[in-house]
């Protein structure tokens, strides 16, 4: 079974098919320490100060969202130096977006020499701060051996990550590990699970790959019903399998009644 891959960027696509998890996934375990650093603490002399420089880093934010927004404005111009020039100073000081946008210019060589190593290194920066599309990317790039060594077990870790915070792709790919075993322990009822994620979101595939496992039973509970009901979501969308599967349905349908 096939998973997905990005020309690794955000926006999901298909072949190496390169919101948070329902409970069934996992629980999210809250410390005590984490507890108590929620609760309000006490004011102390330094307050003032630390508002000032609260405000300052409001106000820099806003710059660097102006500059973010720059930096895209230019590279629809066509003005990829201005660009990269401004994406690699916000980057260099931890700006998210603009990291992960590095990654997906050098990934693609889009106004750069494509070079997919610091591709890499960009999309790491971006993922180290949690951002879902950077660590899909990387698992794309761990799974196809893109600016790193391959390595399917390091992919899926990372997809993981992005599957965790509600990245549908990378819940697609990890259904399709988990049903192939590869890079994990082949598991169906993991793999129903992380499709189920992904289908509530609406990918087609993972609802038509869901509906199969309804109508077989593989991995947990042989609903046929609900399997139908999948592939005819899925088929609304145009996902070619779904709507190959409903005219065989259908065709088979017809030599029942006309048999009967």
């Amino acid at each position: 079974m096939q998973t997905r891959s990005a020309e690794p960027g955000p926006a999901t696509a298909r072949s190496w098919r390169l919101a948070p998890p329902m409970l069934a996934a996992g629980l999210v375990l809250v410390s005590a320490a984490a507890l108590a650093a929620a609760q309000p603490q006490p004011r102390s002399a330094g307050g003032i100060d630390d508002a000032g420089s609260l405000r300052e880093r409001i106000v820099e934010l806003g710059l660097d969202r102006q500059r973010y927004v720059a930096a895209l404005r230019a590279m629809a111009e066509g003005d990829h130096e201005r660009a990269l020039r401004i994406l690699e100073t916000l980057g260099a000081g931890g700006h998210v977006d603009a990291q992960f946008r590095l990654g997906m210019l050098y990934s693609r060589g889009s106004g750069v020499e494509q070079d997919r190593a610091l591709a890499v290194e960009w999309f790491r920066r971006a993922a180290e701060q949690g951002h879902h599309g950077a660590l899909f990317n990387l698992g794309v790039a761990y799974a196809s051996g893109l600016g790193v060594e391959r390595d399917i077990h390091e992919a899926a870790g990372w997809w993981r990550q992005a599957a965790l915070r509600g990245n549908p792709d990378a819940q697609f790919n990890m259904g399709a590990l988990h049903y192939s075993g590869r890079g994990v322990e082949r598991n169906p009822e993991a793999a129903r699970e992380w499709w189920v994620h992904a289908a509530s979101q609406g990918d087609a595939a993972s609802q038509y790959r869901l509906g199969v496992l309804f109508m077989t039973g593989e991995g947990g509970a042989h609903d046929p019903g609900r399997g139908l009901r999948l592939w005819r979501r899925a088929a609304r969308q145009g996902y070619p399998p779904a709507v190959e599967a409903l005219d065989r349905l259908s065709d088979l349908s017809a030599v029942k009644s006309h048999g009967d």
